[in-house]
This record gives C-alpha cells, structure tokens and sequence, in this order.
C-alpha cells in the first residue's frame, strides 16, 4: 500500500487589511459626526412637525398611545444638534489655527453657508405657503397629518 502524504501546507501570509479611508491630510472630517448631525437634525423636523399635529381640541394625534412619548421626548434633538454643528462648523477654523496655517475666510464661509441654505429656505417657505391656502388656518386641518 502506497502512503499519501498530505502536501505541506503554505504558511499563512499575514495580509494588513487597511480600511480605505476617506480622510485626507488636508480635509479631515468627522464623517460620522455630520451622520450623527444629519439624524439629529431629522428628529428635530419630526419633533416640530408633531408639535403641529394638535387637534381642535388641544390634544396631540398620538396623545394617549405609546408613540406620544417618544415624539415629546424629540426635543432632546435640539441641544444635540446645536452641540454638533458648533463643534463641526467651528473645527475648521480651530485646525487653521494650530496648525497656523492660513485661516479660513469668514466671508467665503458665511457665503457658501448662504448658498446652501437660502435656496432651502424659500422652498420651506413656498411650501409652507402653498399649504396655508390650500387648507384654513385655525380650522384643525394640517397640510400635511400625521
């Protein structure tokens, strides 16, 4: 009887596994904060739009059923928000600063700030306009119920 011997096995390689990175050097960013920031800032229009979902009566649309307290709990949203823009709109300028390298422009940021919320704005207020005459105001009737 022949004798099989097993092949030797190839040792394992020690392979770094690096996980692609969307940070550079010069535009670090807490991509995971702005998410944070982004879902905050989410709750906070749900929690707005709930406190605008009172009936006639005063009472809430959820008043009385477990989802009440959750959507009154939303404003907790806001200083969580606050906190996170704060921080993500002022590191920038810190960076510049320890690294005294050139700071960034006031101006060129107050303008790009402007560029992507104006346009938003007055979609908010267009659509806030075409639901006030498209129902009575004071009637218990909302544009957009919950």
């Amino acid at each position: 009887m022949s004798e099989s011997h097993p092949e030797p096995m190839e040792p394992a390689r020690e392979t770094s596994r690096e996980i692609p990175s969307r940070v550079t050097e010069d535009r670090l960013r807490f991509e995971e904060l702005e998410a944070y920031r982004g879902i905050a800032a989410l709750l906070v229009v749900v929690f707005h739009a709930y406190q605008h979902t009172r009936e006639g009566s005063g009472r809430y649309v959820y008043e009385g059923t477990p989802l009440h307290p959750f959507f009154l709990s939303l404003d907790v949203t806001v200083p969580w928000l606050f906190i996170l823009s704060g921080f993500l709109i002022f590191l920038p300028f810190a960076r510049a600063a320890i690294k005294r390298g050139t700071p960034r422009s006031a101006r060129g940021f107050l303008i790009c700030r402007a560029i992507r919320i104006i346009p938003l704005y007055y979609v908010a207020i267009l659509s806030d306009e075409s639901c006030a005459t498209t129902t009575t105001r004071g009637s218990g009737g909302t544009c957009c119920s919950i």
